[in-house]
């Protein structure tokens, strides 16, 4: 099963005709009766994407879930668009209580492509979202027509959800708290906003969490053995780690479609761990280039002090894997399509209307990271810098709808203007500047005609329209001029490369595409079209969905080879029915201490101020009450240090430093018993010698002598440099002075430890075993 929401750019119509993101209707007919003969519905569609989730299976489930009353996306308004404008009127004056289903075009439009490429492939799937409108007021046996239609006819359910709930989700939280900073913006947001720390702010985040545990529960509902679960997107964030609750066996992949930036970015959510840990509770997460898996796994572990590998996340419940899965195009069909009779004779049109000139093509969003703006200034450079071209050359921008009110529109106006009062004529508009949204036989018809593609993106998951281009380039293989910040910058290297803050280099790019030899364009486009025709769509969908069950078996057989985890009626069985009972619990302080640091955990303890141990500790001063408990305290740290702990309960037997000394439970306390045969530390002087070269390399870091061991504690250090060091320090201890001296190093937590080599916890507990061997427990 997969699950995915869609990105929100919107698309030229989609070049796929399945009915695979229905949007409902109000219709005069009864809702199982779909009129293809009625004139235009009145959409009932917001200016926002819906968000799927699907997933493939051998069948489809027999019950449907308990729906909710509401299906809501905001307000109750009717939208029709008109070019640009959108005229809204209160659905439920006219509305009746019927509805007809048709095919929405908002949303992930390259998702879409991507899965309805491979269906033939994957079996039966299932799309789990919210429906494109809001269908507040509706009565609940409406909604549940709707949704068992949507099921029946398009292996769809709904994810029925009120308009404050898709407010506080969508236009607050994602494109407010999230959008913004995963594209590398922090800029001021105003009061409202949703920004994390505002009233608004913190019901936002109550919003999200709450959509996100209701596309869990409904993918849950569906959900049957065997099934491989895809979610998809930034607006689904916690669902891995809400179905990991579940389901915990189930096979769940996640996918972000648009970048993941630097720690020092993300660190600025305060919701920053949760949304990390709801991520990881995926087999598999997948991104569109190397560069923001590694960002993503460099965050976890500055963030959440997690060993980060060439293959994945290592968390206290295994590897989550890791990876780069470049979405890309349907190569078969574009090309289908661009062969149309519309697509051709839109072409003719377009050569005769611009003869004579050279035409580059844009073709954007016009939001805050599409560049729009600053590829303007770089061709009113290139208008100054190369006055020859002034006459002959033209740009003709296509600026998509964008429903977020952005002051980018003004700018971009009046760049425009100023280009065409320096550089225009009667004859010669430089700028073709169209506001709108063009049909997909005109966006076609413009990548084919262009003389170079221009994008200019400041910050971008994929772009896919670098891929449309060099597709529709197969007679006249002109060149493609990129922005680094493109996702799909790193996989196109024939094309021209730019720094879109730098304009004086793109506009040199824009003179080389156009001044570029034939040999020179063929040789570049081939080498792209090689990417395009290998990385495609199927490829995507099929590599991603397949690696997904793979990732999880091998977690799954890595996990097996460890202890396994116990069930919780088998140990309350066995607790009830044993007549004494040994409780052996390794004790790593940090895991209980969200400071990271002992001393803090026990200050804390000590003056009354451990919130987040109070639980903890109750429970094991009420474990340790029970006459037919032993309970002991297994750890590394030392005997002083373990102490403190009687204050917590009398009743509790310490072991310290990995098993060097054992404090047996008796009523007074006072013996700790020496389990070490050898008491020679020679060695500690060379191994401080070298602890203390490595601390000086890693600020942030201390070492600790303790009576039988030494301590290099790294978790105050920077993540990556402090575990690189201590793997280098552990080789050097390994390869010179174990050889020396009978030690060994374990490497732990954000710690080094190097023991003597006859430290066993083993002996320790068979110590324990013989000295509790006899009889009752005096108390």
């Amino acid at each position: 099963m997969a699950a995915w929401p869609a990105d929100t750019s919107l698309q030229p119509e989609s070049f796929n005709t399945d009915a695979i993101s229905p949007s409902v209707f109000p219709d005069s007919e009864d809702l199982d009766g779909i009129n293809p003969a009625a004139p235009e519905p009145v959409r009932l569609e917001k200016p926002q994407e819906s968000r799927y989730a699907s997933f493939s299976r051998r069948s489809l489930p027999r019950r449907r879930p308990s729906q909710r009353s509401h299906t809501s996306s905001g307000t109750p308004n009717v939208f029709q668009r008109k070019g640009s404008l959108l005229r809204q009127r209160s659905l439920y004056e006219t509305a009746p209580q019927t509805w007809r289903i048709e095919p929405l075009r908002l949303g992930n439009i390259g998702l879409q492509n991507a899965v309805n490429a491979v269906r033939h492939r994957v079996g039966q799937r299932l799309w789990v979202g919210s429906l494109g409108t809001s269908t507040a007021g509706l009565a609940s046996n409406v909604c549940d027509r709707i949704a068992k239609k949507l099921q029946r006819d398009f292996s769809c359910v709904p994810v029925y959800l009120a308009d404050d709930e898709m407010d506080g989700h969508y236009n607050q939280f994602c494109k407010q708290v999230l959008w913004k900073p995963l594209h590398y913006q922090l800029a001021f947001h105003p009061s409202g906003s949703g920004i994390a720390g505002t009233t608004s702010g913190d019901k936002a985040w109550h919003h999200y969490i709450k959509v996100n545990r209701l596309f869990a529960e409904t993918i849950a509902f569906h959900h049957r053995p065997g099934d491989v679960i895809w979610v998809n997107d930034y607006h689904l964030m916690l669902v891995p780690q809400f179905l990991r609750e579940l389901i915990p066996d189930a096979q769940i992949g996640f996918f972000l479609h648009i970048p993941f930036p630097s720690s020092e970015i993300f660190r600025c959510l305060r919701t920053r761990e949760q949304i990390l840990r709801g991520m990881l509770g995926a087999d598999l997460i997948g991104f569109q280039t190397y560069g923001y898996m590694r960002h993503f796994q460099m965050t976890c572990s500055r963030l959440l002090s997690l060993e980060s590998t060439p293959k994945g996340i290592q968390t206290e419940m295994g590897l989550v894997s890791t990876g780069m899965f470049p979405i890309g195009i349907n190569l078969d069909v574009l090309n289908e399509k661009r062969n149309q009779p519309a697509v051709l004779e839109e072409i003719a049109n377009l050569r005769q209307r611009f003869t004579g000139l050279k035409i580059l093509i844009g073709r954007d969003k016009n939001d805050y990271v599409k560049g729009v703006r600053q590829k303007l200034l770089a061709y009113e450079r290139f208008l100054q810098d190369h006055p020859e071209w002034q006459g002959k050359v033209v740009l003709v921008q296509v600026s998509l709808s964008t429903v977020e009110a952005n002051e980018n529109e003004t700018q971009v106006s009046n760049v425009i203007a100023r280009i065409g009062l320096r550089f225009g004529t009667i004859d010669w508009r430089p700028v073709v500047y169209l506001h709108q949204d063009i049909s997909f036989q005109h966006y076609l018809a413009l990548l084919t005609v262009a003389d170079a593609c221009l994008i200019t993106s400041l910050r971008d998951g994929m772009n896919l329209t670098s891929h449309e281009y060099i597709a529709c380039q197969q007679a006249t293989h002109n060149p493609l001029i990129i922005s680094e910040f493109a996702g799909t910058y790193g996989n196109f290297g024939a094309a021209l490369r730019v720094n879109p803050w730098h304009t004086r280099e793109v506009a040199n790019a824009i003179h080389e595409a156009l001044t570029m030899s034939e040999e020179e364009k063929l040789s570049r486009w081939g080498e792209l079209y090689r990417y395009v025709s290998t990385n495609t769509a199927q490829a995507f969908v099929e590599k991603f969905t397949n690696e997904i069950p793979r990732m999880h078996e091998e977690n799954r057989h890595t996990l097996s080879g460890s202890a396994p985890l116990l069930r919780d009626e088998e140990v309350h069985d066995a607790y009830v029915n044993a007549h004494r009972r040994l409780f052996l619990l390794d004790w790593d302080s940090r895991s209980l201490a969200p400071s990271g640091s002992l001393d803090n955990m026990l200050g804390e303890i000590t003056h009354g101020n451990g919130h987040h141990q109070d639980a903890l500790f109750r429970a094991l001063d009420r474990l340790a009450a029970d006459p037919q408990n032993i309970v002991y305290v297994m750890s590394s740290n030392t005997k002083a240090e373990l102490e403190v702990l009687l204050e917590v309960s009398p009743y509790i037997g310490l072991c310290a430093e990995h098993g060097a000394f054992v404090n047996v439970y008796s009523t007074s306390h006072d013996s700790w018993e020496t389990m070490l045969n050898d008491m020679d530390f020679a060695w500690k002087r060379s191994v401080l010698d070298v602890l203390d070269f490595y601390s000086d390399r890693t600020p942030g870091s201390v070492t600790v002598e303790r009576e039988t061991g030494i301590l290099w504690d790294y978790s105050n250090a920077d993540p990556n440099w402090s575990q690189w060091q201590a793997k280098e320090c552990m080789n050097h201890i390994s390869n010179t002075l174990a050889n020396s001296f009978p030690i060994h190093v374990l490497l732990g937590k954000r710690r080094l430890e190097v023991v003597p080599r006859n430290i066993d916890k083993g002996l320790a507990v068979r110590h324990i075993l013989e000295h509790h061997h006899a009889g009752e427990r005096k108390r």
